[in-house]
């Protein structure tokens, strides 16, 4: 069995790790969530994912692991444990404390080292940006992201001409689409909402500005006894 067939086994069996109910994210509402950052309660599942971003430190030849803050600093300092690579995260602002300023990274580093920065996801990439400009500051060469899960959501165009331009690797562990087929494989999706969820994790740009899918999504939740929050009774 495969790094990534052993990962959504372990993960379809999570508590709470599917939330059925919509939210509004960084990237805008959206009709259901996986939880990434429960996962890091579990050590066999935070060892897999270690163990699958040891080959991207290998891939891009990375010196140095760095969490950005704050659901990347679990995964990065499990990576750095797996392959004994130094540790380093940085922040998406920089601190201040007492009028002086702490600066956006805390460990120690040598100006010219490769880094991997390890997140949860990414939506449109915006602070994967913010962080990205933080090592450059401190003269450190960004060479990949490692994340928990990839989704479909279009990034940036200056993230992705900024991935392009430096040849920056982005590897998740696997998909929103692969774990969504696994909670239905499963048996953790109502089997009315699958279609629907399925068909959101292949375009969820296009889904998010079609009406008629909230409705029928919302419609189920009720038929489901399922609440959500009234901001989004508009596409009731």
């Amino acid at each position: 069995m495969s790094l990534k067939q052993q990962l959504l086994q372990k993960i379809v069996t999570i508590p709470g790790y599917l939330e059925l109910e919509p939210v509004v994210a960084s990237i805008g509402p959206i009709p259901f969530r996986t939880n990434s950052r429960r996962l890091y309660t579990y050590p066999a599942i935070v060892e897999l994912f270690a163990e699958v971003h040891a080959q991207t430190v290998a891939d891009v030849t990375a010196d140095i692991v760095a969490g950005g803050v704050t659901a990347g600093i679990p995964l990065a300092l499990a990576v750095s444990l797996k392959t004994r690579k130094a540790f380093i995260y940085v922040r998406k602002d920089e601190k201040i404390k007492g009028g002086v300023s702490q600066g956006t990274i805390e460990g120690d580093f040598k100006s010219g080292q490769r880094v991997l920065l390890c997140d949860d996801v990414v939506g449109t990439g915006e602070t994967k940006i913010k962080f990205i400009k933080h090592l450059d500051q401190a003269g450190l060469q960004t060479v990949g992201i490692a994340l928990i899960m990839e989704t479909n959501g279009p990034l940036s165009p200056e993230v992705q001409q900024l991935l392009d331009q430096r040849k920056i690797l982005m590897q998740a562990a696997f998909s929103w689409e692969e774990v969504t087929q696994a909670l239905i494989a499963g048996g953790q999706v109502p089997a009315v909402l699958a279609p629907l969820m399925l068909d959101y994790v292949r375009d969820p740009q296009r889904w998010r500005t079609t009406p008629e899918k909230w409705q029928v999504y919302l419609r189920h939740l009720r038929e489901l006894n399922l609440s959500y929050d009234d901001a989004f009774k508009q596409y009731e």
